[in-house]
C-alpha cells in the first residue's frame, strides 16, 4: 500500500473509531438522564474513604503503589432505610472530606443504586470530544489522501 492509500486507510478507522466513541457518548448520557428522571434526592455524609491502589508503571520515579480515595457516602431514603455506597470514581487528594454533605441521586425501586449527580459529565464531555476530535481527523485523512496532488 502506498503513502497515500495508507493515510486513508487511516483516516477510515480514525472516523470510525470516532464515530463509535460519539455513539458511546450518547449512549452513556441518555443512560445517565434515564436515570435522573426517576431517581429521588436526598442529603448524604461523606462517612469514610475506600483506598484504592493504582500499581505504578516499571521505570517510573514512583515505585509500587500510588493510591486514590473514593468517598463512601451515607444517606436515608424518603422510606427511612439507611443506605451506604461507594462512589465509582476516586482522586487523590479527595474531592471531599469526611462529614462533608453531598447530593445523592438513588433509585427509589433499588435504593442501593445511588450515585452524586453531575459525576459521570466529564466522562461524556471526553469520549464524545475525543470522537469528535478523531471523525475530523479522519475526514481530513481521508479526503486529502483521494485527493489528486
Amino acid at each position: 500500500m502506498n503513502r497515500t492509500g495508507s493515510r486513508g486507510a487511516w483516516g477510515i478507522v480514525l472516523l470510525l473509531l470516532g464515530l463509535g466513541c460519539i455513539i458511546l457518548a450518547v449512549f452513556l448520557y441518555q443512560q445517565d438522564q434515564a436515570f435522573a428522571r426517576i431517581a429521588k434526592t436526598a442529603t448524604g455524609t461523606v462517612i469514610d474513604f475506600k483506598k484504592i491502589a493504582h500499581e505504578t508503571t516499571p521505570g517510573s520515579i514512583n515505585t509500587g503503589y500510588t493510591y486514590t480515595y473514593a468517598p463512601i457516602i451515607k444517606f436515608v431514603t424518603s422510606t427511612g432505610q439507611a443506605i451506604q455506597f461507594t462512589t465509582p470514581g476516586s482522586q487523590n487528594p479527595p474531592a471531599y472530606q469526611i462529614g462533608d454533605p453531598v447530593d445523592v441521586l438513588y433509585d427509589p425501586q433499588n435504593p442501593n443504586n445511588a450515585e452524586i449527580p453531575g459525576g459521570n459529565n466529564l466522562l461524556f464531555l471526553v469520549i464524545g470530544g475525543l470522537g469528535f476530535i478523531w471523525v475530523v481527523t479522519g475526514v481530513i485523512m481521508t479526503v486529502y489522501a483521494f485527493v489528486p496532488s
